[in-house]
């Protein structure tokens, strides 16, 4: 199933949970993403070993990278700031949750990437805003909602709730993804094209799975 968005490219340079879910929706949509990651990975990775529950399995970070090609560049050396580049000079679509005096630093910031690809839809996820005093602030969406007086807590329903609640089956909250010879029933994305279908491809990929294969193929499009 080809999806409503194959044949656009994006590149996600993402941590955690915002970047990373924001382009999980193309992924899941048939685009081809290029999640970008360093020699030690996405931290979201490692999600359930900070619970205390390293299951072998890790629901969170599958939901929001299934579909997606693993490409690890070290960002601290030059060559690898370079490939980062010429990625982003020939692709649809940038996503990132990087802090914006980072993405500076490492020259991927807007103005930079857009003079060589002026067609680039660059989505810049920030905690604070791009301006005022807490713009280049690290955010974690529970950290900066307890930060805030006026922000109260309330109640939500338990991950048991949820899947037991009918409407959510009928809905589509359930997609199976392939995996190997079998699948794995994950959360469904949650935004959708009314009548234009579409279906996970493939469960998160392993750190650096797709370099050589990303590589080989952006060397060609250089050259050519």
């Amino acid at each position: 199933m080809a999806g409503p968005v194959a044949g656009i490219t994006v590149v996600e340079l993402g941590v955690w949970v915002a970047g990373p879910a924001t382009a999980a929706i193309p992924a899941d949509w048939g685009a081809d993403v290029i999640k970008i990651e360093p020699p030690t990975g996405d931290p979201g990775r490692m999600f359930g070993r900070m619970l205390g529950c390293d299951l072998g399995v890790n629901p969170p970070f599958e939901m929001d990278n299934r579909s997606k090609r693993s490409v690890v560049l070290d960002l601290t050396t030059a060559a690898d700031r370079r490939t980062a580049f010429e990625l982003l000079s020939d692709t649809d679509v940038f996503v990132t949750n990087v802090r914006p005096g980072a993405l500076q630093r490492l020259g991927l910031d807007f103005d930079a990437v857009s003079g060589h690809n002026p067609r680039l839809v660059y989505g810049l996820i920030t905690g604070y805003g791009e301006t005022g005093p807490d713009a280049d602030r690290a955010a974690y969406d529970v950290a900066a909602f307890a930060a805030e007086p006026d922000f109260f807590w309330s109640p939500v329903n338990t991950l048991g709730d949820v899947v037991a609640d009918e409407q959510f089956h009928a809905a589509g909250g359930i997609v199976e993804v392939p995996h190997g010879e079998s699948s794995v029933p994950m959360v469904a994305t949650p935004a959708d094209f009314h009548g234009t279908p579409w279906a996970p491809r493939w469960t998160a990929p392993a750190l650096g799975q797709h370099t050589e294969e990303v590589l080989v193929e952006l060397a060609a499009r250089c050259g050519s």
